[in-house]
């Protein structure tokens, strides 16, 4: 009689894992691209001000910018005969089919400002649960060489989450309203739920909770089951100078990043004449380009180019890109000029994201893998959600000159910040050895 084959796992499957990681990050895109995206677009050409978009921006990013608590909780409770993530995995993404189902049910108009914030709010909290579980099984589980493709991959997903759901859900909003942009991202989070119910972390774990399966040694001997010992270690591994600059660098950037969320379409839909749909399909169009671009290149030019050496280069771009659109002041009612900011920021994001998260690969210590991806990861959505508390004055003060010149010394700030990082093997030098084939 034949031996049966054991089934693919994600510890065990290079190719595997990539795809995995790949179309969870592109479900983290369409919150992304709905509520940073397609909604702000959507509520600009409907005659809202900046900062009631900003309000709408800041309430779906806040959960991003201290989702280092959902970390915390991820790293302390799990069930581990499904491994240490999967189980957060699975229910993270019943809960974000959930979520658009509300959103469709509810159907916020453009004037529905706070209903649109608590939604934005409550879906992108669920979301980031989910992202949350799948970044610490990518600490858990990608290998230091696999570091850099790892988060091309990531990004590229997400950017091309972002992509579809930009273009797509901006129509739907123009011509269905809320109900019909909700509803066309529930068949994609339906798939991406089945995917997760499908293969195991590792050998000999349960596929769902009713199977037959045990934890294998590694998580059993990983997991840190009480709260003191976890806050000790999170504290110890984030204490380091080079984690610390890391993490206000990408504060700082973030700011820059939330501004432009909000200056951006506004510049577009009443300066430029873009419609909603139209720049929906700008942003679309461009964060497609991009998410192939991270796919392909980005990740293996993070791994040879050296993280923190292209991180510094990109920052820099963000500050000469900022003081480039300054200088077009007088263009600013053609097309061009906002055409080419909005390229430039959507791709620089990740161009950015990509070196940054391969060095927070490298510096997350393994037993807090959840807890540290998160605190690395929540600066730069935390300085997106707090901006907006920034933009009124800065509107009412000199428009989108005063916000234009806001981004540019937060870039100016995370640039210096960059700088003063130490290289270390793990976040500058580039690698040296050739990938091994994929499996």
């Amino acid at each position: 009689m034949t031996q049966r084959p054991e089934p693919a796992t994600l510890s065990g499957s290079r190719r595997l894992r990539l795809a995995y990681f790949f179309l969870f990050y592109a479900a983290q895109g369409m919150a992304i691209g709905l509520f940073n995206f397609a909604v702000p677009a959507w509520l600009a050409a409907n005659g809202a001000s900046m900062a009631e978009v900003g309000a709408v921006v800041g309430a779906a990013m806040f959960p991003w910018g201290v989702k280092f608590l959902n970390g915390f909780i991820v790293d302390r409770f799990t069930w581990l005969p499904m491994g240490r993530r999967r189980a957060w995995i699975v229910g993270s993404q019943l809960g974000l089919l959930a979520g658009f189902g509300v959103l469709a049910l509810v159907d916020p108009s453009v004037d529905d400002v706070a209903t649109l914030s608590a939604l934005g709010f409550a879906l992108n909290l669920v979301v980031n649960f989910q992202d949350v579980s799948v970044d610490g099984l990518a600490a858990d589980l990608v290998p230091e060489v696999e570091r850099g493709r790892t988060a091309g991959v990531m990004f590229g997903g997400q950017s091309l989450g972002i992509a579809a759901t930009s273009t797509v859900a901006g129509g739907l909003l123009a011509s269905h309203g809320m109900r019909g942009a909700a509803l066309a991202c529930t068949v994609y989070v339906a798939a991406v739920l089945a995917l997760a119910a499908t293969f195991r972390e590792r050998p000999g774990e349960r596929l769902l909770p009713w199977m037959r399966g045990a934890p294998s040694h590694g998580t059993a001997a990983l997991h840190v089951d009480a709260w003191r010992p976890l806050l000790a270690q999170a504290w110890r591994a984030m204490a380091r100078r080079e984690c610390l600059l890391l993490w206000f660098a990408a504060l700082s950037i973030g700011a820059a990043w939330g501004m432009s969320l909000s200056v951006l379409p506004a510049m577009a839909t009443r300066l430029a004449g873009y419609g909603a749909a139209e720049y929906s399909a700008l942003t679309g169009g461009i964060n497609l380009a991009a998410g192939v671009a991270a796919f392909l290149l980005l990740g293996p030019a993070a791994d040879r180019l050296g993280p923190l050496r292209m991180y510094r280069m990109a920052v820099l771009a963000c500050l000469l890109a900022c003081a480039a659109m300054l200088a077009a002041q007088p263009w600013w009612s053609s097309v061009l000029p906002i055409t080419l900011l909005t390229m430039a920021f959507l791709t620089l994001r990740l161009v950015i994201n990509v070196p940054y998260s391969a060095m927070a690969l490298g510096l997350s210590t393994p037993a807090v893998a959840a807890t540290q991806m998160t605190l690395f990861n929540s600066p730069g959505n935390l300085g997106a959600s707090l901006c907006g508390f920034l933009l009124p004055s800065l509107e009412r003060s000199g428009g989108p000159v005063a916000i234009l010149a806001a981004m540019a010394a937060f870039a100016a700030v995370a640039l210096g910040l960059a700088l003063a990082i130490p290289g270390g093997r793990r976040i500058l030098a580039p690698r040296l050895q050739p990938a091994a084939p994929l499996p």
